[in-house]
């Protein structure tokens, strides 16, 4: 009769362990991930120009389908001033590359900081070559109704 209990404490405690170490396992993969460890971050300049092109018209007319998604994107720096803002606003210049398909820009905000790039040391020259990785959002100016569309910077090096 103990050789039965027995068998059954070790098969009942085998379970129990096994619970435990999948909560723990379920647990341990919650909290903050570093942008490395995002497996689906859509790589702008991996693309081919033809298919890059293509997700930047969507990036255009269809947001929607983008907001929360990571992407990242590398060009050349720049910051311009917006009257209809009230604040300075920074891009990644994205070259198209040939001369049927335009240059375009891509928003950038740190930690919602607008101020002028010459008065904030944490931005790089103008010009520079910058690789941002960022989270893709949208934002609507009250007064004008305009929709912008940003990259909320998660990595940024130059």
């Amino acid at each position: 009769m103990k050789d039965k209990t027995s068998k059954r404490n070790v098969g009942a405690l085998a379970v129990v362990m096994l619970c435990v170490l999948g909560i723990a396992a379920m647990f341990s993969a919650c909290g903050s991930a570093e942008p490395e460890d995002y497996e689906e971050v859509l790589d702008l300049m991996a693309l081919s120009m033809t298919v890059r092109n293509a997700e930047i018209q969507n990036l255009q007319t269809k947001p929607h389908e983008y907001v929360g998604r990571y992407i990242s994107v590398s060009g050349q720096y720049e910051a311009v001033y917006s009257e209809i803002l009230g604040r300075y606003r920074h891009f990644v210049l994205l070259s198209g590359g040939d001369s049927c398909c335009p240059s375009v820009v891509m928003e950038f905000v740190k930690g919602g900081d607008y101020t002028a790039p010459e008065e904030y040391e944490e931005y790089p020259e103008l010009g520079a070559t910058v690789y941002v990785l960022g989270i893709f959002g949208t934002y609507r100016h009250e007064g004008s109704g305009i929709m912008y569309q940003y990259l909320s910077v998660e990595e940024i090096e130059w």
